[in-house]
């Protein structure tokens, strides 16, 4: 049984009756569009909207977790299968509406309940510090300085070097990777990463460990070694990257003998 006026047409497994998408266009060839209404938003329940309306701001205003689980580092799990397993240390619990925004380090992890801020500036500034690391063994100097801002200002306590912009900075890294001699390794240690604040401009501060193994001293050993405080203020540019700003890096002072303690 069908209605008087439907459109002519049957359903090949049903004889008889009229298949749906007929049916519905039927119907919509006999609707109209009813004109557009700008209405208070007060009497707008029961109304549906004429077009789509984008919000002005990200609502949340901030990557958040759909679901119970873990934020890791893609590349700590990325090969991670049933055969070949990955264990992570858990380093910070994140419930709902936490301000938590912790530093993840390599094979680190943090427990995130749903609607949760995934970590943000943190993770950003710990993969830097990866790249900073990875980028001073290999003696890249141009790969190295792209880790900096144009307009960096730049305090280096072990080369005596400081300066603004990256003209300055490349002769004290250029300076830093000629030191080496041959068969001997870069490492550049960077631990402890705490970062300050939130937004496109952060601060940080870890340990930093410089050394030289090999060469005349012997594969594994030091030939040169020393730890430094590593200070960073870090921005995030229009392109998304974030970028060192400003370093500086420290050591404590023995106070009878002026000197600084490297250990």
């Amino acid at each position: 049984m069908h209605a008087p006026h439907a459109p002519a047409g049957h359903d090949a497994d049903r004889p008889g009756l009229v298949p749906v998408a007929d049916h519905l266009a039927h119907v919509l060839s006999r609707t109209g569009l009813v004109r557009e209404l700008e209405v208070d938003v007060l009497d707008a329940p029961g109304r549906r909207l004429a077009r789509d309306v984008t919000a002005a701001i990200a609502v949340p205003p901030w990557d958040n977790s759909a679901m119970d689980g873990y934020a890791v580092h893609h590349a700590d799990v990325a090969d991670a299968s049933p055969e070949h397993p990955v264990t992570l240390r858990i380093v910070a619990d994140l419930p709902a509406g936490s301000a938590l925004d912790p530093a993840l380090g390599p094979g680190e992890a943090a427990r995130i309940m749903t609607g949760a801020p995934l970590p943000s500036a943190s993770d950003a500034v710990v993969q830097l510090a990866r790249a900073y690391s990875e980028r001073a063994g290999a003696l890249d100097v141009d790969a190295f300085l792209t880790l900096y801002d144009p307009d960096v200002v730049v305090f280096d306590l072990a080369m005596s070097a400081s300066g603004v912009g990256l003209d300055s900075w490349r002769r004290g890294v250029e300076s830093w990777f000629g030191m080496l001699e041959p068969g001997q390794r870069n490492i550049a240690e960077i631990t402890d990463v705490t970062v300050l604040g939130d937004g496109p401009v952060v601060a940080a501060h870890a340990r930093a460990r410089y050394a030289v193994e090999g060469g005349e001293a012997g594969d594994g050993e030091d030939a040169f070694a020393m730890i430094n405080r590593l200070t960073w203020v870090v921005r995030q540019g229009d392109d998304g990257v974030w970028r060192i700003v400003h370093e500086h890096t420290s050591a404590p002072i023995e106070l009878e003998t002026g000197k600084a303690i490297f250990g």
